[in-house]
């Protein structure tokens, strides 16, 4: 799953990497729902990120609790535009 970021390519007259970091989650449940399987990989993420550049990390429950405790449950959020128009955004 790396692999490809560790290789440059052209950009320009430039040499750019790319680099990721990854959040996994597994499905164990038939009450798994697509929006419970990105909350839950969106933290682990966090989590991946928080652990240093380029890391993979697997989703457990113990991320969940702290996410929860820090109030980063990754779930989008609403914001609204200036206009007034209501959309939703991944973030933190």
């Amino acid at each position: 799953m790396r692999a490809p970021f560790g290789q440059s390519f052209p950009l320009g007259e430039d040499e750019v990497f790319l680099g990721a970091s990854v959040g996994v989650i597994v499905s164990e449940s038939a009450d798994d729902t697509p929006t419970r399987l990105l909350r839950d990989a969106d933290v682990a993420v966090f989590a991946a990120k928080e652990m240093g550049r380029g890391r993979v990390e697997r989703f457990g429950e113990a991320m969940r609790e702290r996410a929860v405790r820090r109030g980063e449950s990754g779930a989008p959020r609403r914001a609204r535009s200036p206009g007034g128009a209501a959309g939703c955004r991944w973030g933190r």
